[in-house]
């Protein structure tokens, strides 16, 4: 079992040759989903924790998303799995190629797999915290759709924090006692392989007063779920859906 953790300062600027300062600003172009948007199948965008597809138990997440991937989305969307996940976020995911500032990133990113051990990724979540506000609390990733690591390559979980702000990053054991509790710069990367992440929780804690930050995670994802059967998903969904409003209404 590889059980590993990593932390590596001004990680962006060093192996991935990109300005953590800049990028979240840059990416701030692309289009936002908030509560009522349609969203654009295999477009580049931000889904806002207000937008029904992204919400928890009927609560908004307090963070929005950008989820990109290695592949065209118009032969399959690849699924992270985590809890709360909705079928009706997939769509959000686009290639990388519809992202070109993320592009060269992940390229870099790669080359540092290739050289270190580590799995290629071929997915990646982009997160935005709007301020202290908005955060993260205590979870451990869901193994269900991680590839495990082998030998000779480490499944790894990789966070490169973005600016302006720097923001505290806490790992803690399964019961709760800190093993990792630090104001992290933008650049840095926390690394875990699936292991280690299994046998912690991570966390971004609310905090009084901090700027805009934010978030890039690379993982090896194994779950394809094709264009065509993810639209015919959404559509028993939406006909379920549409025959329960009906009934409702009728009563």
């Amino acid at each position: 079992m590889n059980v590993t953790m990593k932390v590596i300062t001004e990680f962006a600027s060093s192996a991935l040759r990109f300005d953590p300062n800049a990028l979240l600003e840059q990416l701030s172009a692309y289009p936002t989903r908030t509560r009522g948007d349609p969203i654009e199948w295999g477009a580049c965008q931000w889904v806002d924790g207000t937008h029904s597809a992204l919400n928890y138990r009927g609560h908004a997440l307090r963070r929005a998303k950008i989820w990109c991937q290695r592949g065209d989305p118009r032969a399959f969307f690849r699924k992270y799995y985590y809890t709360g996940w909705q079928w009706r976020v997939l769509p959000a995911t686009c290639s990388v190629a519809a992202c070109p500032e993320l592009a060269p990133i992940w390229d870099a990113y790669d080359a540092w797999c290739d050289a270190n051990g580590v799995m290629r990724a071929n997915h990646a979540i982009v997160t935005r915290y709007a301020d202290g506000s908005h955060g993260i609390g205590a979870h451990s990733d869901k193994p269900k759709s991680i590839a495990p690591s082998v030998p000779g390559q480490t499944s790894m979980i990789t966070v490169v924090k973005l600016g302006p702000a720097a923001r505290r990053f806490l790992v803690t054991d399964l019961e709760g006692a800190p093993l990792f509790d630090e104001i992290v710069a933008p650049g840095t990367a926390i690394m875990m392989s699936l292991e280690a992440n299994l046998q912690t929780k991570h966390a971004v804690p609310e905090v009084d007063d901090a700027g805009p930050s934010g978030s890039i995670v690379f993982r090896t994802i194994t779950d394809t779920v094709a264009w065509g059967k993810l639209e015919r998903q959404i559509a028993r969904m939406d006909a379920k859906e549409a025959a329960a409003a009906a009934a409702a209404a009728d009563e």
